[in-house]
């Protein structure tokens, strides 16, 4: 009885081993210490929706001129977080506009980031001198879930974001991850879209996926192998118990072959 429980154990137990191939990234790309190679990404400059948020900063040598267009957090130290800086943006509305004080409606959705800066520097030469626009978008947020060991919502502080980037704020995927699988899920005009990206092969450089967009949601799905480590956990129980029976038969026989039988 023990040998067969030790043997199930140890079957389990390599059966359940992580390779190598599991959890290594890029591989089979060829790559070399005295050589770069290229890989052309399709990086896409985001364009702004209804419901992104916009911090509009206008600045000038006359602080007093432009400084009310500038909402900035309030508080003690005027220490701004994402919350802060979200609640004290500019929220696109539904037909595409942000509503600037003294300059009015401007539609920016449809535009990058950069064409909306130009466009709230056209606004502004035309309301102020020597002054300069800075626009940043700050809904730039994601959420990652699964075999990660910080799952959570995230702020992207540029508009780059990657899928690294996105691994690497979670704590990278732990060591039941399932590489070849990360979900990465967007929202569209028409519903959900869901990719799957394997971080094993070097081509996910190229995939349109590899950069983020904002309210975009990664899973990282487990391996298999984890069903099997549970198993394993609960399979130790048991063999646990199998030997403690096995020592009990084991005494019952010793104490009856030792007990003198009457005649």
């Amino acid at each position: 009885m023990k040998k067969l429980t030790y043997f199930i154990l140890i079957s389990v137990l390599f059966a359940s081993c992580i390779s190598n191939q599991e959890i290594q990234y890029f591989q089979g790309g060829k790559f070399s210490k005295g050589e770069t190679r290229l890989f052309e990404n399709q990086n896409s400059q985001y364009k702004l929706q209804p419901n992104d948020v916009l911090n509009v900063k206008v600045k000038s040598q006359n602080l007093e001129t432009t400084d009310y267009l500038n909402m900035e957090p309030t508080g003690m130290f005027n220490n701004p977080t994402p919350l802060s800086v979200y609640i004290n943006g500019y929220s696109i509305d539904d037909e595409g506009y942000i509503n600037l004080p003294s300059i009015g409606k401007l539609k920016v959705a449809g535009l990058s980031v950069m064409g909306a800066r130009d466009l709230v520097q056209q606004a502004v030469d035309e309301s102020f001198t020597n002054a300069t626009a800075f626009v940043f978008l700050v809904s730039f947020k994601i959420s990652i879930l699964g075999e990660v060991r910080i799952p959570g919502y995230y702020f992207i502080n540029n508009n780059q974001g990657t899928i690294l980037d996105a691994l690497a704020m979670a704590g990278d995927m732990n060591e039941f991850a399932d590489r070849k699988q990360v979900h990465v899920i967007r929202q569209n005009t028409k519903g959900s879209e869901v990719v799957l990206l394997d971080m094993t092969d070097p081509k996910v450089l190229t995939s349109p996926f590899f950069y983020l967009a904002p309210n975009d949601a990664i899973y990282v799905p487990p391996l298999e192998l984890r069903n099997q480590r549970s198993n394993l956990a609960n399979l130790g129980i048991f063999g646990t118990v199998l030997t403690g029976i096995s020592t009990a038969v084991t005494l019952i026989l010793l104490i009856d072959n030792i007990t003198p039988k009457g005649n």
